[in-house]
């Protein structure tokens, strides 16, 4: 391993550490070095996109992306990935028409996607069709992010609370609560008898009669 690969490795272990503290800045100018080292590679590109996009700068890693795809598609191992940070990026520019296309781009999550990506798929997706004001498509795509994965909150809630499906079809969606325990009759505890009353005194009582 030469020089250029041995601090390759170490930008990417770098940019690993600052993303976990959420140090934005910093992992954005580590990710510049590293598209910069790599000559624009898709993995470098798509991290530096990613720590825009943490960073809350949705427009710069829309541009980031789409100047990269204007060399070249991304490899089959990073398209998905890529499409659906392209897509979540046009949906943080409000830009809903492009979100959908760049999701279609990718077509829908197959089975080797992680559960978190594919409910993150048909999550912004359902955003989108949201924001036009097609609430079928998104009420479906809502329910499609809760069957890839239970614990994707937002797609409960929008349905739950958004009124995106009557409450009849909610519970497919979601876990059936655990049955309540059934309340047992707590039985009274029983008071002991009072103790009975202490027997007047023999002397007392002599000298009442004497007197």
């Amino acid at each position: 391993m030469d020089d250029s690969d041995r601090e390759v490795s170490q930008l990417y272990e770098v940019i690993a550490e600052l993303r976990k503290t959420n140090s934005h800045l910093s992992a954005i100018f580590f990710a510049d070095r590293l598209v910069c080292l790599t000559g624009g590679s898709w993995g470098a590109v798509l991290l530096q996109a990613q720590c825009f996009y943490e960073a809350n700068q949705p427009h710069r890693t829309r541009h980031v992306l789409q100047q990269r795809l204007q060399r070249g598609p991304p490899d089959s191992a990073s398209r998905f990935g890529v499409q659906l940070l392209l897509g979540r990026a046009h949906a943080g520019c409000d830009s809903w028409q492009a979100c959908l296309e760049a999701l279609d781009a990718s077509g829908p999550p197959t089975p080797s996607v992680p559960a978190s990506e594919a409910s993150s798929w048909w999550l912004v997706r359902a955003e989108a069709f949201a924001a036009l004001e097609n609430r079928p498509r998104a009420a479906d795509c809502y329910a499609q992010a809760v069957c890839c994965d239970i614990h994707c909150a937002a797609a409960v809630l929008r349905l739950a609370h958004g009124r995106l499906l009557p409450p009849s079809q909610l519970p497919p969606l979601l876990p059936e609560p655990a049955a309540a325990p059934t309340p047992r009759h707590r039985q009274q505890p029983t008071r002991p008898p009072p103790p009975p009353a202490p027997a007047p005194a023999a002397g007392r009582l002599g000298v009442s009669a004497a007197s």
